[in-house]
């Protein structure tokens, strides 16, 4: 399954007002880029008079949470940023989606800074999410913590989402978990940037970024300026950022026949890297397994993929399916195919262990040898 995990900012919820412009609830006017207000538009939708304090997505948030839940009804609610992720991801497997917001402590944060919490924001969308699309899961987490405390922000990451993470893998397979942090304050998004890297290696982590609508608002006076949507979105893999770093030493294991360590750096990449992560982890297991077995598997499951043939010539992958050794009758090729470790012990110096391979798998074969009957 898909999880994906949003942190939200203050422009990106907008609201489908009377006269059907959509306003953002963290927009307020600015003469030097001719930015409409629409805060002031968002309360004179509700009859109330716009507050003098600063920041304002907290009260409208709590304003229209509480109109909405009064109605059960979240269609004028806009997701200005993310509809278009959520809309097509729904479609490819997503199933969670966790929502990250702010609600800072009165005793820690001033409240000129307090009233741009999220944690309303985070309601409205939630209350959208599950009014579009019934299937999804929706689960909302607000900081209560200062914003911009990196450390405690990266704390509570660790004991939430982390320890969230892991235990519920351990009953639900969730095979991607997709981020969305563009909106939100630098803090928060790049801690959880940093918090997922570090589960590179037990999930398929990308990055999704919504590309801003040009022009952001349109309309033909200030009063009429509707907040556009994002329409786009790009996607990256956060193993990305590691391969550079890992792929010579994904080489070397190889080279050195530790297949179990080529496998663990393989395993943040096995999605871009799918054919080799198959492959070294058939290698680490015929070090120890039966072959025969192996063999099987790989002739039915990994040699007709098309993953292999985007990577290996189609004349390539004629030749490895005529091996005798795929024939699960042919006792002998199947045995000589041990022998792919007597080198591997040979470049490592276990010249030993390169002997008694050798040994056994002359043993083994001589014991399948029946002679012919004229011979006795």
């Amino acid at each position: 399954m898909k999880l994906l995990i949003i942190t939200v900012g203050n422009r990106q919820v907008g609201w489908r007002c009377k006269d059907g412009i959509v306003r953002c609830l963290g927009i307020s006017s600015n003469p030097r880029d001719a930015t409409p207000d629409h805060v002031t538009e968002l309360y004179s939708e509700l009859e109330l008079e716009k507050p003098k304090s600063k920041y304002y997505v907290r009260d409208l948030g709590k304003l229209f949470y509480d109109k909405c839940n009064q109605e059960q009804d979240f269609s004028s609610v806009e997701l200005l940023l993310d509809r278009v992720i959520i809309d097509r991801e729904s479609e490819n497997g997503l199933e969670e989606v966790w929502l990250i917001g702010t609600d800072q402590p009165a005793d820690l944060v001033a409240q000129e800074f307090r009233s741009g919490d999220t944690l309303w924001l985070t309601e409205l969308m939630a209350g959208k999410i599950q009014h579009q699309s019934k299937n999804l899961r929706v689960k909302n987490w607000n900081l209560k913590i200062n914003a911009n405390d990196i450390d405690q922000i990266r704390a509570e990451y660790e004991q939430f989402i982390l320890k969230y993470l892991i235990e519920k893998n351990n009953s639900e397979d969730i095979d991607t978990i997709l981020i969305e942090n563009k909106g939100s304050v630098p803090a928060i998004a790049s801690s959880l940037e940093i918090c997922m890297a570090a589960l590179v290696r037990q999930f398929e982590i990308i990055r999704l970024t919504p590309i801003e609508p040009s022009p952001m608002f349109v309309g033909n006076s200030p009063a009429q300026m509707s907040a556009a949507s994002a329409s786009e979105f790009r996607k990256q893999s956060m193993s990305q950022y590691f391969f550079p770093l890992e792929k010579s030493r994904i080489i070397s294991a190889w080279e050195r026949g530790d297949f179990g360590e080529a496998k663990v750096w393989l395993e943040g990449h096995k999605n871009r890297y799918f054919v080799l992560f198959k492959l070294v982890g058939y290698l680490e297991q015929a070090q120890s397994y039966e072959i025969k077995s192996i063999l099987q598997e790989m002739k039915g499951q990994w040699l007709p993929t098309k993953k292999l043939k985007q990577m290996a010539q189609s004349e390539e992958i004629e030749a490895w399916c005529k091996y005798e050794c795929l024939d699960k009758y042919k006792t002998s090729a199947i045995i000589w195919e041990y022998a792919f470790q007597i080198p591997i012990w040979a470049n490592s110096g276990r010249l030993t262990n390169a002997f008694f391979q050798g040994y056994f798998i002359l043993k083994r074969d001589l014991s399948n040898f029946k002679p012919c009957p004229a011979l006795r």
